[in-house]
């Protein structure tokens, strides 16, 4: 693949995030650097199969002192690039975008630390969940929620854990150990630095009230997964595609709890839109569509598609193959 051109960016690859777009089903990089300087590249496949980067945006966080902690939320489209000792700046996410900072969520005591290091975020249904910051300067742990303007909820320690820089956390069961999930942290403090894997229910009780536990929602792997029942957070509804592969047709079920502005279009590897199949408002009901790949005379086997259903400016997209 090789090294992307990075002008006016130093040599140090200081933060780092991936971020699938909902919005476009892109795939995308941020990088930053030691003075805060981030760049974000589109993730793509060219015709011969090779993986390319193509630079897209690139601005300041904050001032030129560094920043480390970084992820990036693919459902709100918004990625958190923590300045370590000035705060949380939170963007928009797609190419094209205003690089403005959306809000700041500043370092404030009893609240987030100087010296930011991790960041993660914890999905739950209906939009909620949490973004976790890691205070390495205080040795305790933030908890904001992903929704409400990320408003802040609390703050946690774990026993023995300090200086903690990486963090991760997955709402999902796991096995018996970790039945609701885990959150697992990088432990500066004990050498050679150990890995801490923590029950997400024991940090749950340590907040009050207590953090949100939701192992049914979030698979990692959802929106590029073969399976077929995937939801829009905002309003519980289901998109349906009823083949998989697609040989000649295949059927498009969802429903509306309420009169909605639709759109289902479908688009190919690189984004290009390739027809749109519902483009109207739809009174709340079932609703069923046939797309008959026939009609589209360019497409070719073991091409892979996307369906993108838009309900009121929330997407969710499917992907499809082509036999």
């Amino acid at each position: 693949m090789g090294a992307p051109t990075t002008n006016g960016w130093s040599n140090e690859l200081y933060g780092f995030t991936l971020y699938h777009s909902p919005n476009n089903s892109e795939f995308y990089a941020f990088g930053c650097d030691y003075s805060s300087m981030i760049q974000q590249y589109r993730i793509y496949c060219d015709i011969a199969g090779n993986i390319n980067l193509e630079l897209k945006r690139t601005f300041q966080n904050g001032s030129i002192e560094p920043t480390e902690g970084m992820v990036a939320d693919n459902e709100s489209a918004l990625p958190y690039a923590g300045r370590e000792d000035e705060g949380i700046y939170v963007y928009y996410a797609d190419e094209g975008m205003t690089v403005n900072p959306v809000r700041f969520l500043e370092v404030e005591d009893e609240v987030l630390a100087a010296d930011i290091e991790g960041l993660c975020i914890y999905y739950a249904a209906n939009d909620e969940g949490y973004l976790i910051a890691s205070s390495q300067g205080q040795d305790y742990f933030s908890v904001y929620k992903r929704n409400n303007e990320n408003s802040f909820v609390g703050t946690y320690t774990i026993e023995g854990v300090s200086d903690t820089d990486g963090i991760d956390v997955l709402s999902t069961s796991v096995n018996s150990t970790f039945p609701f999930g885990f959150f697992i942290c990088h432990n500066g403090g004990i050498s050679p630095t150990p890995i801490h894997l923590v029950r997400w229910d024991d940090i749950s009780d340590d907040i009050t009230p207590s953090l949100s536990i939701d192992t049914a929602y979030w698979n990692p792997r959802r929106n590029i997964s073969t399976g077929f029942d995937f939801s829009n957070f905002d309003n519980k509804q289901k998109i349906f595609v009823t083949q998989n592969p697609v040989s000649t047709r295949a059927g498009i079920r969802f429903s509306l709890n309420k009169q909605s502005k639709v759109n289902c279009s479908v688009y190919d590897a690189q984004g290009k839109l390739i027809e749109v199949i519902i483009d109207t408002t739809l009174q709340a009901g079932d609703y069923s569509f046939v797309w008959n790949r026939e009609t589209n005379i360019n497409l070719k086997a073991n091409q892979i598609l996307y369906f993108r259903l838009n309900i009121d400016n929330v997407f969710t997209t499917r992907k499809i193959a082509i036999l």
